[in-house]
């Protein structure tokens, strides 16, 4: 199967950068307070250890696990908010079953036809 014109892709890839980037900065900040004050201990000591390897560009893999209901979901709303308040991208790679992909880039480019540069 053929691939896409480069430029198709590159549309595909800037269409979704400007939609990371529209997100009202305060509401995700205020968001993020609100999840943050209402995590428990492991969920805290998870979310210490993903912020903190994202901040120092450590590159680590982490595979969050537990019953359904034990906060999975919660905690990775309560990061994504963190990362999102801060104008930072992050991308859904994966939903399936309860098993979730994230990719966070900091992407430091031009979009054409963007207020972000």
């Amino acid at each position: 199967m053929p691939f896409p014109p480069p430029q198709f892709l590159c549309g595909i890839a800037n269409t979704l950068i400007v939609e990371e980037r529209s997100y009202n900065v305060e509401a995700m900040n205020q968001e993020h307070q609100n999840l943050h004050s209402n995590l428990n201990t492991n969920q805290l000591e998870i979310y210490d250890a993903i912020t903190d390897s994202v901040y120092n560009k450590r590159g680590n893999v982490f595979f969050v696990y537990g019953s359904g209901g034990c906060g999975k979901t919660f905690l990775w709303r309560t990061i994504i908010a963190r990362l999102r308040s801060e104008m930072k991208i992050v991308l859904r790679l994966l939903q399936h079953q309860g098993l979730q992909l994230f990719c966070y880039q900091e992407v430091e480019q031009h979009i054409p036809g963007s207020r972000f540069h």
